[in-house]
């Protein structure tokens, strides 16, 4: 008597084994990537209020991560120097000087009031809005006392620096 083997039955996945590497490599890459750009995100930010640095306090209240720098050279002037790191419309630069401008300020005041100066630089990568200082923000020690930080924004904050330029060439 003949009786015929029979096949254990293959899963799905295993019988379409093109289908399911055309489905599951995408989404690994995705993950990949994304998962990659977190863990470069916190290895290089730190939270506001963990910086124990004033360097970290920049990076931390900076948008993007951007280049930047910090000197304290007589312990009662800081002076902030940022590089935006993209190419981009005129408009959007502006908004980014103004926004950053605010952020670094805010974070330093809140955290050092004592100091006598901050000074925000910003400078710009494009070729086609030009590079050089794109904007600057200083506000002395008697004028941040007098803030409520919490209740301005970016273009609030503008009008009450001490000294603020923007290039002509993001001017709205």
């Amino acid at each position: 008597m003949y009786s015929p083997k029979i096949q254990p039955r293959r899963s799905w996945l295993r019988r379409h084994r093109i289908l399911t590497a055309l489905i599951v490599i995408p989404i690994l890459a995705v993950t990949l990537y994304f998962g990659a750009a977190v863990v470069v995100g916190i290895a290089r930010g730190v939270h506001i209020a963990d910086a124990q640095t004033p360097q970290e306090l920049a990076v931390a209240a900076s948008w993007d991560g951007h280049d930047i720098s910090v000197e304290n050279d007589d312990g009662n002037t800081i002076v902030i120097r940022e590089t935006l790191d993209h190419s981009t419309s005129a408009s959007v630069y502006h908004n980014e000087v103004l926004e950053d401008c605010f952020a670094l300020q805010k974070s330093f005041w809140e955290r050092y009031a004592d100091l006598a100066v901050v000074r925000v630089e910003i400078y710009g990568p494009d070729t086609r809005t030009g590079t050089g200082l794109f904007g600057v923000c200083t506000m002395r020690h008697a004028n941040a006392a007098r803030q409520s930080w919490d209740r301005i924004d970016a273009q609030a904050a503008w009008k009450m620096y001490d000294n603020h330029e923007i290039a002509p060439q993001i001017a709205n």
